[in-house]
């Protein structure tokens, strides 16, 4: 195994480095225009029948709700159809529903008072795009560790990787996601927990993404950043409570629906990353306990995991490099914990690769121009660039070539392996190898 990845790191030159990504980024964003530019119907809607932003919609429709003073029916999926199919005359082929957080709605609310939906769209990409140059611009500043790292080449990081396109053609929340953890990152590494927490709490309407700093604030007790971060959760929640009591209720009531809706025949569970997605197509098909039982299991499991390499380096300063490699571990393998974990969502492991690149930067030696030690960690991160691309289309494949033999549609879902095998060699190289060396 170690010869195979030794020859594609070989391979990852830096010329090709920056050569394919480049040539799969330029073809993806001509094939994602194309599609609208064959539908000569209408602006928004591209030649499937999917809105400009298909996720963003849902937000949109959320936020429209709030502004209209109809949060009665925010949950209604026949009033957001109703509402979404008013903003095109072409014949819509599916809803995206909405099922934030009541709360999340001021966050959309924004971007549904512009009432011409391609400009709200593309104040929204604007902003996306803005979202992840701060992110690279608050790592870069995190300390001594990014000394030697470009910030170009840390926004170059993210948009040339095959998630930040499915990000483009989705129109989902991943940049803010992206910049509230590398905020709270950025401070947490900086000591200054206060400021980290109540950053942290920012992701109330995708609380499960903050885990894994919650992890790592517990073990190194930051108990301020927790306590800040806990209040800010609290503010969010209070604020559904106590302006839309009725909303959270029936938000609250639902959450068992929008578990269910990943099961459902016509989601395309082929984009779901998590460890619940990964046995969702391996095993649920066959044995929906068993699926639920494995997902249980591993997720503890994980958890442990981290917590035990956390604990292990609580004695040297957050800012060392081994722990700066284990906070990058923690930021990739955390967000598996998370049900809904889709492709576009994989933006987020660039904040670990982040880490890492710095890392190597760091413990390159000065004859050797090679991007992350040139080795089994270049070797993964370049099959992790590709398997996000790649591997939710090789499970699609999986999946109908069971259907078309009338068997239960299961299959392997390759992102979750690889994340996993990528932290397994980042451990090996820059905690391991640099713990025994000490």
């Amino acid at each position: 195994m170690r010869k195979l990845l030794l020859h594609i790191a070989a391979f990852c030159t830096e010329e090709r480095v920056r050569r394919y990504p480049t040539i799969i980024a330029i073809t993806f964003f001509l094939v994602w225009i194309g599609g609208f530019l064959l539908n000569r119907q209408d602006r928004t809607v591209d030649a499937w029948g999917k809105f400009l932003g298909n996720d963003f919609v849902a937000f949109y429709t959320g936020g429209s709700f709030l502004l209209q003073n109809r949060l009665d029916d925010l949950y209604n999926l026949g009033a957001q159809h109703t509402f979404q199919q008013s903003l095109t005359h072409v014949e819509l082929a599916q809803t995206s529903p909405f099922i934030n957080p009541p709360y999340a709605t001021l966050l959309y609310a924004p971007f549904a008072a512009i009432h011409d939906y391609l400009l709200a769209i593309i104040a929204w990409y604007a902003l996306g795009i803005l979202a992840i140059f701060l992110s690279a611009k608050l790592v870069k500043q995190s300390g001594p560790l990014f000394d030697h790292t470009r910030l170009k080449w840390l926004i170059a990081q993210v948009i040339l990787i095959p998630p930040f396109l499915l990000w483009l053609g989705y129109g989902q929340a991943t940049p803010f996601v992206l910049l509230i953890l590398s905020a709270s990152y950025s401070t947490l590494t900086r000591e200054q927990p206060v400021r980290s927490g109540i950053i942290l709490g920012c992701l109330a309407f995708k609380p499960q993404l903050a885990l894994g700093l919650v992890l790592v604030m517990l073990i190194r007790t930051r108990i301020k950043a927790l306590i800040s971060g806990f209040i800010t959760l609290l503010c969010w929640i209070s604020i559904g409570a106590l302006w839309m009591p009725d909303a959270m209720n029936t938000w609250w009531s639902m959450r068992s629906q929008w578990i269910d809706m990943l099961r459902d025949p016509t989601y395309p569970s082929w984009g779901v990353c998590s460890l619940y997605g990964f046995f969702n197509t391996l095993i649920a098909p066959i044995n929906t306990t068993l699926a639920d039982s494995l997902t249980v299991l591993t997720s503890l499991a994980l958890i442990i995991a981290l917590g035990k390499m956390l604990w292990d380096g609580r004695s040297s300063p957050l800012s060392s490099i081994p722990n700066q490699a284990r906070l990058a571990i923690v930021l990739m393998c955390s967000p598996l914990l998370s049900i809904q974990y889709y492709t576009y969502d994989l933006v987020l492991c660039v904040l670990p690769i982040w880490i890492i690149y710095a890392i190597s930067t760091t413990t390159a030696q000065p004859q050797k121009k090679t991007y992350l030690d040139g080795a089994e960690v270049l070797a993964m991160t370049a099959i992790l660039g590709a398997t996000t691309l790649l591997g939710p289309l090789f499970l699609s494949m999986q999946l109908e070539w069971f259907k078309s033999f009338h068997l239960p549609p299961v299959g392997i879902q390759p992102v979750t392996l690889v994340i996993i095998a990528w932290s397994f060699y980042v451990y090996k190289r820059y905690v391991k190898a640099i713990n025994t060396a000490s």
